[in-house]
Formats: structure tokens, C-alpha cells, sequence
């Protein structure tokens, strides 16, 4: 959009001012009446449809900026801000109005799973580690932990606050003390699938009657590198737009 008004800077008036002509300007504010909505409505209406544009994946929200949204910028003439809210959610907006506002144009929110914390049974936790977690260490250690216990029933436990103990059994009369580690390291699935899934730290529990614990250990820190990783996706895709000036990427 090519703007007939600017901002008074002068600190003598405020308002704007324009150096188009009267029959230009009453074209131009005839075009936007016809529209029959206020500045308001149409702001109002543009948010509408970034919520309703909601899209589930980030290569989704990089075609966008880069193929669709690369006309329109040309059009308008203004920078696009992507910022990466959280480790699940990336917003779209333009730069500064004159008005200090921004208009949201687009908003991607991941679908991912996640490894939920607390208690599960046996079956259940073998499940989730298989489902829900990229394979490493500590999934390796914690299918071979569980596969040596038949039933919770069976399970012993011994625990002085620092480390823990399980009594597993292993075949019909021989039984097998093994120690716990309190930490494992864990990879779920809890951001954008197309980037790297970040490794946190669990506390691991064993309770004969409620089963096996999972706990989160890292204070929340996986959340500022899955938005680290998101933000360097973006920046690996969209280098050209970047580099022109024509999008901005912030954590």
C-alpha cells in the first residue's frame, strides 16, 4: 500500500499531514469507505484471520513467509517480524505502524506430544519411551530397566534420599538388586517436529504402588534452546529475506 499521510515530527502539531492533492485523498478515503469497516474492524478483522490461519507445522509457516507473503511485501513495503513465542508457538507480524501497533498475520502452533510427568503404570511407561521419545541413553537404559520387571507386584524398593533401589525378578526363583539412576536424560517429542528435539534431564521414581515417575529436572531450560532451534531453522530457510532486510526473526 502506497501511504498518501505521514506523522507529524515537527513537535510544533500532531496528526499527520500530506502532500497529495484533495482529489487524491478523497479517492483514497472513498476506497476504504466502501469497504464499510472502521480502522478498528479492520484490524480487528485482519487478527481474526491470523487465528483463524493458525498452522500446525514451521516448514508450513516458511512457505508462507517465503512464497505467498514475499508478494505482499513487496506490495506493502514493510518488514515481517517472525518471533518464536515459546518452544511450541510462532507468530507473524508486520513491523511498526504508525501508530506503534502491529498487525498479526500469521500464527503457527505445534502439535507435538510431549512426555507427560508423574506416575504410570509398567505397560504404559514402556508405551510412552517408545512413542513419545526420540531413542537415546536414557531410553535404552529405561526399556532395559522395565523389561526386568514383570509386574509391580514383584518390585522392591529401597531409598535414602540420594539414590534408589529395585528389586527386580529375574526368571522364577532368582532375584536381581539394581540400582536406579536418579537422572536420565530424555529426548520427547515437544517442539516443532522439523527441528531438533532438545535433551532435558528427568527425575526417575519408582513406587511400588504408583508405578513409574517421570519429573522434569532442568528447570524449564529445554524451552530456550527449542526456541534457540526454531529460530535457527527460520534463519537456515529464509536467509534471502533476511539478508534483504524484508524479515526479521527474534527469540
Amino acid at each position: 500500500m502506497e501511504r498518501l499521510t505521514h506523522e507529524r515530527v515537527n513537535g510544533i502539531k500532531t496528526g499527520y499531514w500530506s502532500a497529495a492533492t484533495k482529489e487524491v485523498l478523497v479517492q483514497k478515503l472513498a476506497a476504504y469507505e466502501n469497504t464499510g469497516y472502521e480502522p478498528d474492524e479492520i484490524r480487528a478483522a485482519i487478527e481474526q484471520a491470523a487465528k483463524n490461519s493458525e498452522t500446525k507445522t514451521a516448514t508450513i509457516m516458511a512457505e508462507c513467509i517465503a512464497g505467498a507473503m514475499k508478494d505482499t511485501l513487496e506490495k506493502v513495503g514493510t518488514t515481517i517480524m517472525v518471533q518464536v513465542v515459546s518452544n511450541n508457538t510462532v507468530e507473524v507480524m508486520t513491523t511498526y505502524l504508525s501508530d506503534f501497533s502491529r498487525n498479526k498475520l500469521y500464527r503457527a502452533k505445534a502439535d507435538a506430544p510431549g512426555l507427560r510427568t508423574g506416575f504410570r503404570g509398567r505397560e504404559v511407561a514402556l508405551i510412552e519411551l517408545r512413542s513419545l521419545c526420540i531413542p537415546n541413553e536414557g531410553t535404552a537404559y529405561l526399556l532395559d530397566l522395565l523389561s526386568r520387571m514383570t509386574n509391580e507386584n514383584s518390585v522392591s524398593t529401597n531409598d535414602n534420599g540420594v539414590t534408589q533401589t529395585v528389586e527386580a525378578r529375574q526368571g522364577v526363583a532368582l532375584n536381581a538388586v539394581v540400582e536406579i539412576k536418579p537422572r536420565v536424560m530424555l529426548r520427547p517429542f515437544r517442539t516443532f517436529l522439523e527441528v531438533e528435539q532438545p535433551e532435558s534431564e528427568f527425575l526417575l521414581r519408582v513406587d511400588p504402588d504408583e508405578g513409574i515417575g517421570f519429573f522434569e529436572a532442568d528447570g524449564g531450560i529445554w524451552k530456550l534452546e527449542a526456541k534457540k532451534n526454531i529460530a535457527d531453522y527460520f534463519l537456515k530457510n529464509m536467509g534471502d529475506l533476511i539478508d534483504a532486510g524484508k524479515v526479521v526473526v527474534m527469540q
